[in-house]
């Protein structure tokens, strides 16, 4: 038992966090759920918007940092899909201290998205951004147990296909 605590320890926090199901509850007449996990701080978010559209939002660690303008994050999910763009090529959606992605649409219940599946199905997704001062940040979130949760976020009989 206790190799198991020290072993615990030694992980990286994103290596142990773990995927919820949340409500959003900023603004009281737009609630929805979303899916989101959290490491040292960082947040990242997936869930439905009003116009059906799929998003992965990513949120810097509360503290003093803010993304540099202009600069859209770049994510890989499993060294196998790297991007820094929305579907079709539309840059990130950003403000100081979070940025957005656009993963894809869902029409008459069904999603095609490449960036969904890889998500879906992936081990590890890992964030590199570069500060308002010039430094440059990286960061990674475990997937392992995150595909219920997300599809739960987008809403019962979603069929997403690659």
């Amino acid at each position: 038992m206790k190799k198991l605590i020290v072993l615990l320890l030694l992980l990286p926090l994103e290596v142990i966090a773990t995927w919820q199901l949340v409500i959003n509850n900023e603004q009281p007449d737009k609630l929805f759920q979303l899916a989101e996990s959290q490491n040292n701080g960082y947040r990242l978010s997936v869930y439905r918007d009003q116009d059906h559209r799929v998003r992965l939002r990513f949120n810097l660690n509360g503290g003093l940092d803010q993304f540099a303008a202009q600069h859209c994050p770049s994510y890989e999910i499993d060294s196998i899909l790297l991007s820094n763009r929305s579907i079709n090529d539309a840059r990130c959606l950003m403000q100081a201290a979070w940025c957005e992605f656009i993963l894809g649409t869902i029409e008459d219940g069904t999603i095609r998205s490449n960036r969904l599946h890889a998500l879906l199905n992936g081990e590890n997704i890992h964030f590199r951004f570069m500060l308002s001062n010039g430094l440059y940040k990286e960061t990674s979130f475990s997937l392992a147990d995150s595909k219920k949760i997300i599809l739960q976020a987008l809403g019962a009989n979603i069929r997403y296909l690659d």
